[in-house]
């Protein structure tokens, strides 16, 4: 399924799911899909909604379903195995619901951002803006962290700048992803891409959680400061520059959220950052990004992630040992079932995406990672080095669980693992006779 190939932020410190609590939370979640009325996306947002505690899987509903009672006005219950405790939007009885994890935020509006971006996702297929994922791994590569750093402290400039500057630095910014782009093969597509799926996402949660221009400007634009010398680039850089983008865009367009147009026709393919410099008329120039870089601290950015890069090949160099040169248990996963961090990933080439602490489930059951596992580029299947003997279910930093009638057998290698199918025994002394 598409939709679980979201990327996934855990959550923190999950309890009981309160009844009366999810109610006043659903309630939130109706009165941001009517206060919108359609302005964004031409169609309510809200719709089939979960909560759900991710330890328990004790879950609330705004609609019944199979398995569940009604406790007040919300329906009550265990979210069946094997689907996915995560943030995301799901298919689930017949319908495609909103999941948000327990508990949601205390500050009302940090909580109206998660639900709103939550429920963009359950109608994003609707729209023609599928849920894809791509991996953009340069983004994690020395160049391109060093270019969308300056792209981000431009788009910062742009934010939280006086207007005569704004679209003087919203053209830095758009030079400097030209210049990153420039240098790695099918780029531009995938960043698109993520930004039209994770991306507008955030958008719509900044644009439903209160406050109009220029709050919300000022607190994109504070985003986009603290965005340098972080890790993980590679999926939530489009949590930061896809919001920012639409915001300028909606400045550029009518300068007004419910008057702005620009939205309507967007599809799969469509380019952010394509739209904002067709309403500038500028091409941007890849030859001009290292002389406008210098207003951004280009000599000092550069520096670092050249010692950053060190690193980066050092850990590229041990997970090579754990999960191509050594023996490793490889699970499949063709749900695509993976919850995950997306500020803690680390690109892995054609072999795919570490996570640093996941959750993979499947028919077989399920993979609990603290530490690392590697996930296929097509989702297929995930891998962690392997345990010492087939009686083990468990293996430094991850736990493996199994649904009855699957067990681990041995992998393609000397010293794999997989899992398959338990034969079922038949006694041929019983019977009628």
């Amino acid at each position: 399924m598409i939709a679980s190939l979201v990327a996934l932020t855990c959550a923190v410190l999950a309890g009981p799911v309160d009844p009366a609590l999810a109610d006043r939370y659903f309630q939130e979640a109706r009165w941001i899909s009517d206060d919108d009325g359609g302005a964004l996306w031409g169609k309510p947002i809200y719709g089939p909604m979960l909560f759900v505690d991710p330890a328990t899987r004790e879950v609330a509903a705004n609609q019944q379903a199979q398995g569940l009672t009604k406790v007040g006005n919300v329906w009550t219950g265990k979210l069946p195995e094997p689907v996915v405790v995560a943030n995301t939007a799901t298919p689930w009885d017949g319908r495609h619901w909103t999941m948000v994890m327990w508990p949601l935020p205390t500050n009302r509006a940090e909580r109206a951002r998660l639900m709103a971006h939550e429920l963009f996702h359950r109608i994003q297929d609707d729209l023609g803006l599928p849920a894809i994922s791509p991996q953009n791994a340069h983004m994690d590569q020395e160049a391109g962290r060093v270019w969308i750093q300056l792209e981000a402290k431009a788009l910062a400039a742009a934010l939280t700048g006086s207007t005569n500057n704004r679209w003087a630095a919203i053209k830095d910014a758009l030079v400097f992803r030209a210049k990153r782009q420039s240098l790695f093969r099918g780029a531009k597509a995938e960043e698109d891409a993520l930004e039209l799926n994770e991306g507008l996402a955030e958008y719509t949660g900044f644009m439903c959680r209160g406050g109009w221009e220029p709050e919300t400007r000022l607190w994109l634009g504070n985003q986009m400061l603290g965005f340098g010398g972080k890790d993980g680039y590679s999926r939530s850089f489009a949590y930061r520059t896809g919001p920012a983008y639409a915001y300028m865009i909606n400045l550029k367009d009518v300068g007004d959220h419910d008057k702005s147009t620009w939205r309507k026709g967007l599809k799969a393919g469509d380019s952010l950052t394509g739209l904002m410099a067709k309403m500038l008329d500028f091409t941007p120039d890849p030859a001009e990004a290292e002389t406008r870089a210098k207003a951004y601290d280009y000599d000092t950015i550069k520096s670092a992630e050249a010692t950053r890069e060190k690193t980066r090949l050092a850990k590229a160099a041990a997970y090579t040992k754990s999960f191509v040169d050594g023996p490793v248990l490889i699970v499949p996963t063709p749900k695509g079932n993976v919850s995950f961090d997306p500020y803690k990933v680390f690109p892995f080439g054609d072999r795919g995406t570490v996570f640093e602490g996941c959750v993979v489930k499947d028919d077989w059951g399920s993979l609990d990672v603290e530490t690392a596992a590697l996930v296929a580029k097509d989702w297929s299947s995930a891998r962690v080095p392997a345990p010492t003997s087939l009686d083990k279910r468990e293996g430094e930093g991850w736990k493996l669980t199994l649904n009855p009638g699957w067990k681990l057998v041995p992998g393609p290698r000397k010293g794999d693992f997989t899992v398959g199918p338990s034969k079922v025994s038949h006694d041929s002394s019983s019977g009628t006779g």
